[in-house]
Parts: structure tokens; C-alpha cells; sequence
């Protein structure tokens, strides 16, 4: 072999080493970097595990801090040292509602009920045996009994199982034939072999005769004509006596008796009672005038004269007191001219009503529509506008302005 070939072999042998080695340790560090990795991942998670239990414990710490506070505080000032004050939307102060049970008791309190001695014996009297209850027995597994009047189904069913020992499923009553007949659990045979043998106390004469007879069933036609009769005993009655024969009794309420609320219409004089109306009192128009009215109070009264009727002539608001003067400027003469208007000064205390019909009642005229306005000096002036059929000019000229 050449020694130059050898050589050659041994470099490419060593190259093939050193590339092995590189690429096992490039995977060793790769294995490394992985394991460093999560060992790290691993860390952190213990880091947020470890931070949410001290924040636990914190908030525990806290609890425990404001439990022990409030408790202090509970000892220091007691437990009622704060109280919630209930907000009130009424003003009635009702009773709280509290918890009521039924009653339970241990024995009866009374032995019978009270309705004259009304035990099992008196409201059981006894077994109707007739051809329609003995139908009853057969058919409808049902017993017929006479029982008290003043028994209710509750006092027979419980009657019929303390004397017969049998359980009444339904109990049907009748009163105008006092007849009770009862839809047994057990069988009818059973329940007439028990009625034998009870123990009957001492019973009273029966008043009525007909009630130891036996009860005939009521036919369709008599049922019938017996309900036409009792209509028409109701019609002869109502006849007789009245629609109103009954009065039904007004159940009250409150403890107060008021008026019954009436019709009242509004008043519609055939007539004004006042002629002119009233506008001011004695202390108004003594006011108004002042000294001068005084004086001369002083005057009339020494003269024996009545002031009072004097004050009350001049206070009143006739169509004279109202409509003082018409006005005759300039711009009054252009409103008659232009607008068929007449203005006039009139009395402060009237209204646009009165002097419509105060210059209705002067002038003979209708108008149409009124203005008025308060002038700077006090005075009232009201714009009087006539409709189209009546000429201002010529009222004016009838009036006297022009």
C-alpha cells in the first residue's frame, strides 16, 4: 500500500470523527436549552402559585381583622348600637303579622255540638223503607234516611259512621221531605245488617204525622205543576204587596251616617235679583275718598241723612258710572273714520262684559268686539269696534262727538 493513500484515509477517518462529534454535541446543547426551558416554565408557575396564596392569606388576614373589629365594637357598644330606620309609605301602623297555627286541642271542649241536644240518636231518626229507596239500595248502592232539620251533611255523615260503622261517601239532602240519602263505600246489605241492631234513645213524639208514612216518589207532571203554583204565588204576592215588598239591608262600613249625594243643578234665574252689581263696601270707598268723604259723612250724619245708601248708590257700576265721556283727539276721530271704532274713557273697575253692555244699553247699538288699555295717568280707555251693518260715523253724529 502507498504511504501517501494511508495518510489520506487516516484525514478522512478523522474528519468523519470530528463531524460525529460536533453534530452529538449540537443535540447535547439543544437538550440543554430545552431542559433549561422548562425548568423555568416550572419556576414561574411555582412563583403565580406562591403569589396567589400570600394574596389569599392577605385577604384572610383582612376578614379576620374586620370580624375582630366589628366584634369589639359589638362589645364595647352593644348589638343594638346601629339600627336601620324602616322607611314608612303609609301612614296606618298596622300590627306585624306573625306565625298563627290552627288549633290542636288535646280533648273536645264541648261533649255535643249545640243545636238544642242535637246528637247521633236525635239526627238520625229513621230507615225510609219505600219502593223508591229500596230502588236506591239496589241500584245506586245508596241508604235513605229521616233525619233532623237542623242537621247539616256534616253532622249526618259523621252520625251514620258512629251508629252504623260504615264510611258515607257522599251525603245528598232534601230539605222540604227532611230526607237524607247517602252513596255508601260498603255494600248496602252490610249497611241495613248494621242499622239493626243500634241503640235507639229515648225518642220524642213526632209532631207531624205525615213523616212516619212513607214518601212516595214525586212523579215529572207534579214536580212541575208544583213549581208553576209556586210561580204564580210569587206573581200574586208581588201583585198584592208590591215590587218592593223586600227590602234588602244596606250593610255599612263605617260608623259615619252622610247625606246621599243629590242632583244638584246649577241656578238658571228667570231674572237678575240685583239690577246693577255690587262693587265695593262702607271701608272701600271711605278709603278712596278720604278726608273729604269724612267731612262730609260728618254732615250728612248730623242732617240725619243715610250715608250708607248714598255710599252704595255711588259705588254701584251702572252703564252711567261705567261709560265716563267718549274721546275726541285726532286718533280717536281716524279709528270712527278707518276702523269703525269709537273710543271712550271708561271706569277702571269694569270689565270688557259690563262695558259692552253698558254701551249696548246707552246707544241702542251691538258691538263686535272690545279693547281696552290702562293710560299712563291712570285712566281706562276701551276701543269699542261695531260690526259692518252699523256706521260709526252715524253713531258718533246721533252721540254728539261730531
Amino acid at each position: 500500500m502507498v504511504p501517501w493513500m494511508s495518510i489520506q484515509k487516516k484525514k478522512s477517518e478523522a474528519a468523519a470523527k470530528r463531524k460525529k462529534a460536533k453534530k452529538q454535541a449540537g443535540a447535547r446543547a439543544k437538550a440543554i436549552a430545552t431542559e433549561k426551558e422548562t425548568i423555568g416554565t416550572k419556576e414561574e408557575t411555582i412563583a403565580t402559585k406562591a403569589k396567589t396564596i400570600a394574596t389569599k392569606e392577605k385577604n384572610i388576614a383582612t376578614k379576620a381583622k374586620t370580624i375582630a373589629t366589628k366584634a369589639k365594637t359589638k362589645i364595647l357598644k352593644g348589638v343594638f348600637n346601629l339600627r336601620s330606620q324602616k322607611r314608612r309609605t303609609s301612614v296606618h301602623f298596622r300590627r306585624p303579622k306573625t306565625l298563627c297555627k290552627p288549633r290542636t286541642p288535646e280533648y273536645p271542649r264541648t261533649s255535643m255540638p249545640k243545636s238544642g241536644g242535637n246528637d247521633y240518636h236525635r239526627i238520625i231518626k229513621q230507615i225510609i223503607a219505600t219502593e223508591a229507596a229500596m230502588k236506591k239500595i239496589e241500584m245506586d248502592n245508596t241508604l235513605v234516611f229521616l233525619v233532623d232539620k237542623r242537621a247539616n251533611k256534616h253532622q249526618i255523615k259523621e252520625a251514620i259512621e258512629k251508629l252504623y260503622k260504615v264510611t258515607a261517601q257522599r251525603v245528598n239532602t232534601l230539605i222540604s221531605c227532611y230526607i237524607a240519602d247517602f252513596g255508601m263505600a260498603e255494600k248496602p246489605a252490610a249497611a241495613a245488617a248494621a242499622a239493626e241492631p243500634a241503640p235507639a234513645a229515648p225518642a220524642k213524639k213526632e209532631r207531624k204525622s205525615s213523616e212516619k208514612k212513607p214518601v212516595k216518589a214525586m212523579s215529572k207532571a207534579k214536580k212541575e205543576a208544583n213549581a208553576a203554583k209556586a210561580k204564580a204565588s210569587i206573581a200574586k204576592r208581588k201583585v198584592l204587596k208590591g215590587e218592593h215588598s223586600k227590602r234588602s239591608q244596606k250593610r255599612r262600613n263605617s260608623v259615619h251616617f252622610r247625606r246621599p249625594k243629590t242632583l244638584c243643578k246649577s241656578r238658571q234665574p228667570a231674572y237678575p235679583r240685583k239690577s246693577v252689581p255690587k262693587t265695593c263696601n262702607l271701608a272701600t270707598c271711605i278709603c278712596w275718598w278720604g278726608w273729604y268723604f269724612r267731612e262730609l259723612e260728618h254732615i250728612l250724619i248730623r242732617k240725619k241723612f243715610p250715608v250708607q245708601n248714598l255710599i252704595l248708590k255711588w259705588c254701584r257700576l251702572d252703564q252711567f258710572s261705567i261709560i265716563k265721556h267718549p274721546l275726541t283727539t285726532e286718533s280717536a276721530m281716524k279709528k270712527i273714520e278707518d276702523h269703525n271704532t269709537l273710543v271712550f274713557l271708561v271706569d277702571k273697575r269694569a270689565n270688557k262684559h259690563q262695558i259692552k253692555a253698558a254701551v249696548a244699553k246707552l246707544y241702542d247699538i251691538t258691538v263686535q268686539k272690545i279693547n281696552t288699555l290702562i293710560r299712563p295717568d291712570g285712566e281706562k280707555k276701551a276701543y269699542v269696534r261695531l260690526p259692518a251693518h252699523f256706521d260709526s260715523l252715524d253713531v258718533a253724529n246721533k252721540i254728539g262727538i261730531i
